[in-house]
């Protein structure tokens, strides 16, 4: 049964993905299928009141927050951390790495 959550999962990310598009929607569904491994992990993503486009907002936001002279950066390591925490997702960068990827 994990493997058909995580599946539903994944699909949720890629249509949500493409219906908003754009490069911060696709490194947004880019990590979250890299997150998306586990069970536990995919019903945080398709938690009720949860999305891409909520996200997008929130991170946006955040960089006209920092903006200087009208024009606003965020690393790649913030957004992932943004996203870690939007979804509740713990570890998912934490520099560990899952024995399987070896394999």
């Amino acid at each position: 049964m994990s493997l058909e959550v995580i599946n539903k999962a994944r699909e949720q990310i890629t249509k949500e993905s493409l219906k908003i598009g754009g490069p911060l929607a696709n490194f947004i569904e880019e990590h979250l299928n890299k997150v998306c491994k586990t069970e536990e992990a995919a019903k945080l993503i398709t938690a009720e009141g949860k999305s891409i486009k909520d996200l997008i907002s929130k991170i946006t936001s955040e960089a006209r927050k920092n903006a200087k002279s009208n024009v606003g950066c965020i690393s790649d390591e913030e957004v992932i951390q943004m996203i870690d925490e939007y979804y509740g997702i713990h570890g998912g960068s934490s520099g560990t790495i899952d024995i399987l990827d070896l394999l």
